[in-house]
């Protein structure tokens, strides 16, 4: 079953057995989806960085008690075999045990059949995909670079927004001198942000033609480009909670989760490679700038916001949050559908409401619009709607 339609099934269950209202059952939706935003959770993500003896017990203390509660987070029951298991074959072995018994959870549990829909939208999933990155980084510690491809590449596969597999995966090789195998991935995911910045790169530092990609990458994300001319450079203290997230392809969010890799990926002279040889491109992207100069004003006036509130540089999450304070919202994001009212008369209506969550969006600032990925979408409508308990407050926007 596709994971759009096991929610919506999931949903009008709800609604029809427990007679609560829509909000609510919403709500319960996405309690079941997802299982962090828990003050434990919390805790033991304070205990990430792997590398210390004293930290390494710590996460496995706090994750112990997670389990009790949700004896099937495999995020945690993959990272703690890698913790065990010092010996990367035996580490392999048991991450590959646990992303099969990931995989049969997922089927008894949701009926859902890794492989059948696009991961994105079924969050329980990503656990799954984010076990697949756990184990593309112990084939690449062991040198492995076939193994650890052909993981990155299977993600991909399953999930066409995630662009970690592809930063991963492209970036070792081409700034490492393999060309050849660059130009290889980036044909296998021709719609991946990543790969269009830096396939547009090697057009230019080859001096060949490169106004068809440079057309393809402003289509695909204005403000990737725009930043990428050298017209306004992001900070990278604003990026902090991009690692590893899944955005939606186009969105300022997914644009500033690449930046924020490549910058962390590519240090020194690597980077400056791609600066030099995207910044002349500045006259041609002035083409294009009557589709971006709004979207691209909006971004700057939200951070600017934050910033005059806070005294601070604001990271993605905080530029959502700046939302709940900004009296300059008009009509309560007028453009968002079914939005003045959360009572669906009949089931089409709510079949509509969760297919339009799972598209684009705009929401009004100051006349003025901008896309948000479907979390941060769920997200501001939650705080635009005066809810003091936020139960869709635990970062699905940022997984």
């Amino acid at each position: 079953m596709k994971a759009n339609e096991l929610l919506t099934r999931r949903m009008i269950e709800i609604l029809e057995k427990e007679k609560v209202d829509p909000k609510e059952a919403m709500n319960q939706v996405n309690k079941e989806a997802h299982t962090k935003g828990t003050a434990l959770y919390e805790l033991l993500s304070l205990y990430q960085d792997l590398e210390d003896v004293e930290i390494e017990k710590e996460y496995l203390t706090i994750s112990s008690k997670i389990l009790k509660i949700n004896p099937y987070d495999y995020d945690i029951l993959i990272q703690r075999e890698i913790i065990l298991n010092k010996n990367h074959d035996e580490a392999i072995k048991k991450v590959k045990k646990m992303l099969k018994e990931c995989e049969n959870h997922l089927k008894e549990k949701y009926g859902y059949t890794i492989g059948e829909d696009d991961v994105y939208y079924f969050v329980p999933a990503r656990e799954y995909l984010r076990g697949l990155h756990q184990l593309g980084y112990l084939y690449r510690i062991k040198d492995d670079v076939e193994s650890s491809i052909k993981c990155w590449s299977k993600i991909i596969k399953l999930n066409p927004r995630d662009n970690l597999g592809v930063r991963i995966s492209l970036i070792p090789y081409y700034f490492e001198n393999d060309v050849n195998e660059f130009k290889r991935l980036c044909k296998k995911f021709p719609y991946s942000l990543d790969g269009m910045i830096l396939d547009l790169v090697v057009t230019v530092e080859e001096g060949k033609r490169y106004e068809r990609k440079l057309k393809k990458l402003v289509e695909a994300n204005r403000f990737a480009a725009f930043c990428l001319s050298g017209i306004y450079v992001l900070d990278e203290d604003a990026l902090d909670n991009s690692i590893g997230s899944y955005f939606e392809p186009g969105s300022f969010e997914e644009f500033a989760s690449v930046m924020f890799a490549f910058d962390r990926e590519l240090k020194g002279e690597s980077f400056d490679r791609i600066a030099d040889a995207i910044g002349p491109l500045h006259d041609e992207i002035e083409k294009f700038e009557p589709f971006i100069e709004e979207e691209i004003e909006l971004i700057l006036s939200l951070i600017a916001l934050a910033e005059n509130a806070n005294n601070i540089t604001p990271t993605i999450d905080y530029l959502f949050r700046i939302i709940k304070g900004d009296k300059t919202i008009s009509n309560k994001a007028k453009d968002i559908p079914l939005f003045d009212s959360w009572m669906f008369e009949n089931k089409e209506d709510l079949k509509d409401f969760l297919k339009e969550l799972e598209t684009k969006h705009l929401i009004c600032l100051e006349d003025k619009k901008v896309r948000l990925a479907p979390g941060g979408l769920v997200l501001a409508l939650t705080i635009i709607d005066g809810e003091e308990d936020l139960e869709l407050e635990e970062n699905n926007y940022i997984n």
